[in-house]
């Protein structure tokens, strides 16, 4: 492991296998180093509302329950995140 002392370590996560990695990553970082760490939810609304290929609303009107449903996913997740670091003993918040 690199020979870096951090203290806080913020990671950004937006449901990806990738980000779910750099969790795992960002995880083994804090506890090695005793760091706080903020786990945060990135939410790309263009795979939502219509922008690119894959996106799941389309464009037009969207019911507000639908981002409220979005938006309840991540913070569910970034929760589950902060919860498995602090089960290894690390100090984490999610935002």
């Amino acid at each position: 492991m690199l020979a870096f002392n951090y203290q806080n370590i913020l990671v950004g996560v937006d449901g990806s296998k990738t980000a779910g990695k750099a969790v795992s990553k960002a995880i083994q970082v804090a506890k090695h180093n005793g760091a706080k760490l903020y786990v945060v939810a990135v939410i790309n609304d263009r795979e939502f509302i219509g922008v690119s290929k894959s996106a799941s609303i389309g464009f037009g009107n969207v019911d507000p329950s639908t981002i409220e449903a979005i938006k309840t996913r991540f913070e569910n997740l970034v929760a589950s995140y902060a919860k498995q670091a602090k089960d290894v003993g690390v100090n984490a918040k999610h935002l």
